[in-house]
C-alpha cells in the first residue's frame, strides 16, 4: 500500500506546489488514484461566486478527480501572506481539527493524498499550531523539496533536524536546481546525498516552463514506491 504524503521545503519559492502536483501526476499515470490537497490556500480571487487560486488549480489539474479548489483546501483567502497572517485579516481562526476532516473527506475518494504544505516547515497555522504539528496530525511522512543554490545545504540539514526533532519521518527530498553553475549545483546535491540520512527521490533540472509532467518525469517510480511504501 502507498501512503499519503506531506511536502514542504527549506524556503519560500523552491517548487513545492510544482513537486505536489508532479507527484500526484506520477502517482496518476501509473493507476493510482491521488489528489493533491493544499490546507491553507493564499492569494485568491473570488469570480463568480467561486474562489479561484493557482496553486489549487494546479493541484486539481493533475489529480484523479475534478473536485473544485474548496475541497482541495479548507482555508482559502485573498491576502497573498502567511497563512495565519491571510486568516487574521478575514476575521478566521483556523483549526487543525478542520485540517484533518478535509483531508479523511479526500481520503474516502482517494487511495493517496499529497498535501502540498504553505510556505515555510513550522510556519504557523493557528495559535497553537504550525505546519509540524498538521503533519503529525495526519501521520504522514515528509517530502523535502530543497531548492538547489547558495546556502542550500545549511538550510536543509536545518530543516530535516526540525522535523525529526517534532517526530516526523523524512521519507526522501527532492532536488530542485536553482543554481544556474552545475558543478556548484552537483556538489551542493552531493553533500546533501551524504548528509540528509534519506533518498533523493528526484533531481529536477532547471526548467524554461516547467510542468507537472515534466517535472514528474524526474521521479524514478521504483523510488517513490519504496519511499512511501507502508
Amino acid at each position: 500500500m502507498i501512503r499519503s504524503c506531506f511536502v514542504t521545503g527549506t524556503d519560500v519559492a523552491v517548487g513545492k506546489t510544482l513537486v505536489a502536483s508532479a507527484l500526484v501526476n506520477r502517482l496518476r499515470n501509473h493507476g493510482v488514484h491521488t489528489v493533491g490537497m493544499k490546507p491553507v490556500a493564499t492569494g485568491a480571487t473570488l469570480e463568480q461566486g467561486r474562489w479561484r487560486q493557482s496553486d489549487l488549480e494546479q493541484l486539481a489539474k493533475e489529480g484523479s478527480f475534478a473536485f473544485p479548489g474548496r475541497v482541495l483546501s479548507p482555508y482559502i483567502f485573498a491576502q497573498e501572506s502567511a497563512p495565519q497572517e491571510a486568516a487574521q485579516m478575514a476575521g478566521v481562526q483556523m483549526r487543525i481539527e478542520e485540517m484533518v476532516d478535509a483531508f479523511d473527506v479526500l481520503a474516502t475518494w482517494a487511495d493517496v493524498i499529497v498535501v502540498d504544505a504553505d510556505r515555510d516547515f513550522l510556519d504557523p497555522l493557528g495559535a497553537d499550531f504550525d505546519t509540524a504539528d498538521l503533519a503529525r496530525a495526519l501521520d504522514l511522512p515528509v517530502i523535502l523539496v530543497v531548492g538547489i543554490t547558495s546556502g542550500c545545504i545549511e538550510r536543509a540539514l536545518l530543516t530535516a533536524q526540525a522535523l525529526r526533532a517534532r517526530g516526523l519521518e523524512l521519507a526522501g527530498w527532492v532536488a530542485n536546481i536553482m543554481d544556474a553553475d552545475p558543478t556548484q549545483a552537483q556538489q551542493h546535491m552531493d553533500a546533501l546525498g551524504q548528509q540528509l540520512q534519506a533518498p533523493c527521490l528526484a533531481r529536477i533540472p532547471r526548467l524554461d516552463s516547467p510542468q507537472a509532467a515534466a517535472v514528474a518525469a524526474q521521479f524514478p517510480f521504483d523510488a517513490l514506491l519504496a519511499a512511501l511504501r507502508r
